[in-house]
This record gives structure tokens, C-alpha cells and sequence, in this order.
């Protein structure tokens, strides 16, 4: 069985804690493990929709046996890049945390017909 669900999120860190607890209850069932990585990548993904992106911020939250997809939509027209881990820069790994620790992740234009970009990553 698989469900899907979509949240527009206000583009303000503080509603981080939102995306957090969206996750959370789309995760009922999974191990303890799954759903704090699971936490922690969509947190990383609407922090730089945030910081780098523009407009109404959306999360997309696809449940189906065994696997768990996240999508953050904003409007912004810039691509995310991955940093380079030998940079001296402060901050700016959050990718490679989602590279790290999901099994699949990757960038798009959004499905809806809107201008800008999805990110996403799923974990099994």
C-alpha cells in the first residue's frame, strides 16, 4: 500500500520543525534509524530550498512498502551542486549528507508544471 502526501511549508527556517514532524508521522513503522535519517535529509533539502532557492516552499512525502520518498519543490531556478568535501568552507555539506546517507537522491524540474526545482531522496 502506498500513500502520498504534500505540505506547503513557509519558506522560514523556523518551520523546519514542521518538515520534521511531517516526516515523522509519515515514517509510523519504520526503524528508529530510518526515520532520524529520514528527519535529518528533508531538514537539509528545505533548509537550502530556504537559503537558496525562492517562492512557496512544498514537501512531498511518498510512502510505499518498505521505502520512503521526499521531495522539496521551490521555485528557484538554480541547480544544487554538491560542495567539495575539501573545501575549508563553513557549512554547505548538507548534500552530502543526503549522498551519504540515502540509497537514492537526485534533482528535476518540479512535476506540477511550475517554474523551479525538486529535490528529492528515498531511503529503504
Amino acid at each position: 500500500m502506498s500513500s502520498e502526501h504534500t505540505w506547503v511549508i513557509p519558506p522560514d527556517l523556523a518551520a523546519a520543525g514542521d518538515v520534521r514532524r511531517h516526516v515523522t508521522g509519515a515514517c509510523t513503522g519504520m526503524s528508529p534509524d530510518t526515520v532520524d535519517a529520514a528527519r535529518l535529509l528533508a531538514t537539509e533539502l528545505f533548509s537550502n530550498a530556504v537559503r537558496h532557492g525562492s517562492g512557496e516552499v512544498h514537501l512531498v512525502v511518498a510512502r510505499e512498502v518498505g521505502a520512503l520518498r521526499v521531495e522539496v519543490h521551490d521555485e528557484g531556478l538554480g541547480q544544487p551542486e554538491l560542495a567539495d568535501p575539501s573545501s575549508a568552507a563553513e557549512g554547505g555539506m548538507g548534500l552530502r549528507l543526503v549522498d551519504a546517507l540515502a540509497n537514492d537522491w537526485g534533482v528535476g524540474t518540479r512535476g506540477d508544471g511550475q517554474p523551479g526545482k525538486r529535490v528529492w531522496f528515498s531511503i529503504l
